[in-house]
């Protein structure tokens, strides 16, 4: 059976991969940093692995990679932005009233 893979990890790996080639593109890191990170990624995250696994290694990403570290604060900050987004939602209805 072929699992559905988590929108959060399709998300996460596009943005991983476009980094990564901006990086390259921009000269910031050479192909064999790139690959070496690479490999960490496809190492640190598993291709069976949940949302909530998913969530949990995120903030470790950059841990031994600093060039990760765009990513991971972007997905840190979602929550936080989404949660944002809900509660004034929830004003602006109290307001129409």
């Amino acid at each position: 059976m072929v699992m559905k893979k988590p929108r959060l990890l399709l998300q996460l790996e596009k943005d991983l991969a476009l980094l990564l080639l901006k990086k390259l593109y921009e000269r910031q890191i050479d192909f064999k940093k790139a690959q070496e990170i690479a490999k960490y990624i496809l190492k640190a995250i598993p291709e069976n692995i949940t949302e909530v696994e998913l969530l949990k290694i995120i903030p470790k990403l950059d841990d031994n990679f600093p060039e990760l570290a765009p990513i991971v604060i972007k997905y840190l900050r979602e929550p936080d932005r989404l949660q944002t987004e809900k509660e004034i939602q929830k004003i602006r209805k109290m307001l129409k009233k």
